[in-house]
């Protein structure tokens, strides 16, 4: 395979693909670490 050439992911490992798995990932960690202070509390105190 030439350095020029064209190669095309299959759409499982696309850029997109990848974007979304690092946006999901992401969004998870963010959750956590931004709920574990409520961790506990009970319905009414939040």
């Amino acid at each position: 395979m030439s350095p020029n050439s064209s190669f095309r992911l299959p759409y499982a490992l696309d850029h997109k693909y990848f974007e979304r798995v690092y946006a999901g990932v992401l969004g998870k960690i963010i959750g956590v670490y931004l709920g574990r202070p409520f961790e506990g509390w009970e319905y009414e105190q939040i």
